[in-house]
């Protein structure tokens, strides 16, 4: 089941009655046993399904793959919570995570990117922010456009004196992949079908494996 949120776009997983009725019959003799198969097999199948997701985006709007993972936050099941949640986030995307981007450094240039047409925005250029914080290094690469604005307080220099005023310059930002992936009509249900597919053959797997387990275990124990 997929739904909109505010910040993020989230994927809920579930069985299907045929799998919760094989389930039932296989696994309710041993206590514990259905709980842990199912938690095994319902994270097994969200971490697939969240590589399928980043995979199906980066074909569809040609972003650098670990970006597009990175936004996608898994909320695992366990035993006495059995289903999982892929948060995939609404969070704007730097544009040199888009493959593809480069700057025409010509007069009158620019950056081109790709999102996923190709748009040319005059006047940008490509940099590095050369911040650095108390955390560490935030010497992030970004495209930038100078905003015509000077900055508002005078920056110091090495020797205390003031240096002149720069001026303000702007990181642009592309919207978060998933909204693309999302307004793509076929996509969301290609996801849920792969998802539910990817349960269900977990989870028998994961069924098949207890049954196996089990049954090496009572053989020792007679012999």
């Amino acid at each position: 089941m997929i739904q909109d949120g505010r910040y993020h776009i989230e994927l809920r997983m579930s069985m299907s009655q045929k799998d919760k009725v094989r389930l039932l019959t296989e696994l309710s003799r041993w206590r514990g046993a259905m709980g842990t198969a199912t938690a095994r097999a319902i994270n097994k199948a969200t971490t697939s399904t969240r590589t399928f997701i980043a995979k199906s985006v980066v074909q569809y709007i040609k972003v650098k793959y670990g970006a597009v993972l990175r936004r996608i936050t898994v909320s695992k099941a366990s035993k006495n919570r059995l289903y999982s949640k892929l948060f995939l986030s609404k969070r704007r995307l730097n544009i040199m995570d888009v493959t593809g981007t480069k700057q025409d450094k010509r007069p009158g240039g620019g950056v081109y990117f790709n999102t996923p047409n190709t748009k040319f925005v005059k006047g940008a250029f490509i940099a590095r922010t050369g911040k650095v914080t108390k955390k560490g290094n935030k010497d992030i690469k970004g495209v930038f456009v100078r905003t015509g604005r000077l900055q508002k307080n005078a920056v110091i220099g090495k020797r205390g004196k003031p240096l002149k005023k720069r001026e303000v310059i702007h990181m642009l930002k592309t919207g978060s992949p998933f909204i693309y992936w999302r307004n793509e009509s076929d996509m969301a249900a290609k996801t849920e079908a792969f998802a539910t597919e990817k349960l269900s053959t977990e989870l028998n797997r994961q069924i098949d494996l207890f049954i196996k387990k089990k049954g090496i275990v009572t053989g020792k124990q007679v012999g």
